[in-house]
């Protein structure tokens, strides 16, 4: 008698268990529908190609040259760089932090680099709101680690984008990527 009320316990105590973890991970989904919601309008569904220039600060033959530079480092390693400028104002984009969530979303979205492998890494800016980011793929993270990024943007793309030489800064940003990750 006492192991059936045990059994009968032990049996309530799990199907409660089921109902939070349930319940938790609904929520979960929820709050993710609702960030890739409110961030839809700020980026488009699908990008470009490896360089989508929303911001149109790019030439057509400069882009070619980007997209040639990744494609080239594709063939060589699988690895995946995309280049992404937005529009964006501050408006649509409040803070530092919710300028990273966006870029976050966008690689995840667009699933930059291969499924199996998370072997992307956007580089991700908006010249309206001055802010640059790398978001770097987990299979590549040994490689090309935050701390990279950082010194990459610092000492290499943003002394180029204070010149209004977005091309140069790419390009030179890309080439130190693709050395860090071959």
């Amino acid at each position: 008698n006492n192991f059936c009320h045990m059994t009968r316990g032990l049996l309530y105590f799990a199907f409660l268990s089921l109902l939070t973890i349930t319940s938790c991970a609904q929520k979960n989904k929820n709050k993710e529908k609702q960030s890739l919601t409110s961030t839809k309008q700020v980026f488009p569904e699908k990008p470009i190609g490896y360089t989508s220039d929303f911001e149109n600060i790019f030439s057509l033959s400069q882009v070619s040259y980007l997209d040639s530079l990744i494609a080239q480092h594709k063939k060589e390693t699988s690895n995946e760089i995309a280049i992404v400028t937005l529009s964006l104002d501050s408006t649509v984009i409040k803070s530092a932090a919710e300028f990273d969530q966006l870029c976050l979303t966008l690689v995840n979205k667009w699933g930059i680099g291969e499924k199996d492998k998370h072997n992307g890494i956007g580089i991700i800016f908006s010249t309206n709101l001055k802010r640059i980011r790398i978001e770097t793929g987990i299979g590549l993270v040994s490689k090309l680690t935050d701390r990279d990024a950082k010194r990459i943007i610092d000492t290499i793309i943003t002394p180029e984008f204070k010149n209004g030489d977005y091309f140069t800064g790419m390009v030179k940003g890309v080439m130190a990527i693709s050395d860090k990750i071959k």
